[in-house]
């Protein structure tokens, strides 16, 4: 297959949009450059209108806000928004379509003042795409394995819409190590035709993060830190998405501080033992360490103040009596390790 100037696009709920999406076009990007020798120049992200109907589907508006905000790091994948502004929901094929003819009408289009009002309208559209691509643009479906395998389900693809995505655009499907997508194609007549415009990329670094489980972790107040970016985990507790509520949001101390653990020593029998945890500001904390040099200095002033480990004379005197000799001894407990 010769070298080609590759636009990955991805399509799908994002609902939210977790690090795994994003490392999916990375994964993409490597296998095709390095394996394939194509250039890819630029990614989509384009989150499916609200009249798709999937359970717990949060409205268009918050899932591309919350997709803005988490490309805010990459410098080569892009937020469209064109699905989510039609009237109705669109079918991958078109989807594809329109992006493919956007791109294909840019690079035909002279450096007129319409085509650079139609680039700043297409936000999705890469930098210098004239520039990094010396020839077509052909755009292909970033996928998992499980798109993959939903081809084969009766009745929610139609072949004329299979035909078209492999067929005139192609697959890039990551997919995890342990699987076998070259088995389900060779059981596809359809995939079989036109095997040769699917790339199969796997996935070293196994990463089984995915959106469900994280409605389902914010549902019930748990961490999703370093699972999704954190400007949209801000952005979740914010609007109350996924039914997270405001007190759900851990908000840091405006100073520092410090944990002391006590653990209850007389527990009744049968019953886990509990820990308490109590926060002291930074100036408490303070005030609790000069007291405790202030206690220490006490102690080593006092000659009655005793550790372990410390050697004591014993000396009976002529009438029997046994008397403590400290004379010269240090006070400084000796080392228990």
């Amino acid at each position: 297959m010769a070298p080609s100037n590759i636009v990955l696009i991805e399509c799908g709920a994002f609902n939210p949009p977790t690090i795994m999406h994003l490392r999916m076009f990375e994964i993409a990007r490597d296998h095709l450059q390095r394996t394939c020798h194509h250039t890819v120049i630029g990614g989509i992200i384009s989150p499916v209108h609200d009249g798709y109907g999937k359970k717990d589907l949060e409205s268009a508006t918050h899932r591309c806000n919350m997709t803005r905000l988490a490309l805010q790091s990459s410098d080569w994948i892009r937020l469209s928004e064109w699905e989510c502004h039609q009237d109705t929901w669109s079918r991958t094929k078109v989807v594809m379509q329109y992006h493919q003819n956007q791109l294909n009408s840019i690079l035909t289009m002279n450096d007129t003042p319409n085509k650079r009002q139609r680039r700043d309208e297409l936000h999705w559209i890469p930098d210098d795409m004239t520039r990094k691509a010396e020839g077509p643009v052909q755009v292909k479906l970033l996928c998992g394995a499980d798109l993959l395998e939903s081809f084969g389900t009766p009745g929610l693809w139609a072949d004329e819409d299979i035909e078209t995505i492999v067929g005139q655009h192609g697959l890039v499907v990551v997919t995890r190590n342990g699987t076998n997508p070259y088995k389900f194609i060779y059981e596809s007549d359809i995939l079989t035709k036109y095997q040769n415009n699917i790339h199969i990329v796997t996935e070293w670094i196994t990463n089984d993060v995915s959106s469900t489980k994280i409605r389902r972790a914010l549902r019930r107040s748990e961490s999703v830190k370093y699972l999704l970016v954190d400007p949209v985990i801000d952005y979740v507790h914010k609007h109350g998405l996924y039914n997270t509520k405001e007190n759900d949001v851990n908000m840091e101390s405006p100073s520092p501080t410090y944990t002391d653990t006590a653990r209850t020593n007389f527990v009744p029998n049968g019953l886990v033992p509990t820990f308490i945890h109590v926060e002291r500001s930074d100036e408490e904390h303070q005030v609790r360490y000069k007291e405790s040099i202030s206690n220490e200095e006490n102690a080593r002033k006092s000659g009655n103040m005793g550790y372990p480990g410390q050697a004591v004379q014993i000396v009976a005197t002529a009438t029997g009596d046994k008397v403590t000799n400290r004379k010269g001894l240090t006070t400084r407990p000796a080392c228990l390790l």
